[in-house]
């Protein structure tokens, strides 16, 4: 019902919370593999403590700038373009590094993309470095690009719930 629902301010971000082996990632697979057929699924990262690939912010980062220019050509311009700007943001700090391949791009291509909602997936963020800046960093891009829809699975850590709802109102489903 969510991933088909209109993408309002108040959907755009589900989050799906609970102790740790109650199954959320087990529906956030089957969530997944579900919308891999529907057209609407933009990507996932599933975050895993013990990987250190997984769990490192800058690669869920990478991941979803991978997966946007992917499907929206106005996006992957913007981000060739902050990128000649600016070709080390990567090996910057966190922040910096999300501002360079992901807020910047989206603003300069803010207007000219129409799309569809597509949903994009994030498993285990409490498994993730620093979830508390990554779930900030992800709630204000929800809430600032109307195509994007954001499904979350974590714990109920208190970094993850306040980046959160400091960006999107709460509604309970």
């Amino acid at each position: 019902e969510w991933a088909r629902g209109a993408p309002g301010e108040a959907t755009r971000l589900l989050w799906l919370f609970g102790i740790a082996g109650c199954g959320k990632s087990t529906i956030a697979g089957t969530i997944t593999q579900t919308l891999e057929g529907t057209g609407c699924l933009l990507g996932s990262f599933f975050c895993k403590r013990d990987d250190k690939d997984r769990r490192d912010p800058k690669r869920l980062i990478n991941h979803l700038v991978y997966c946007i220019a992917q499907n929206h050509p106005r996006f992957r311009d913007g981000l060739l373009e902050c990128m000649e700007e600016n070709r080390f943001y990567a090996s910057k700090d966190l922040e910096t590094h999300f501002n360079g391949a992901l807020t910047r791009p989206l603003l300069k291509s803010k207007n000219r993309i129409s799309s569809p909602p597509l949903i994009f997936v994030v498993d285990g963020l409490d498994e993730c470095d620093a979830h508390g800046k990554v779930a900030h960093f992800l709630s204000k891009v929800v809430a600032e690009t109307a195509w994007l829809k954001l499904m979350v699975t974590s714990s109920d850590l208190p970094q993850i719930r306040s980046a959160i709802e400091q960006c999107i109102p709460r509604v309970d489903y």
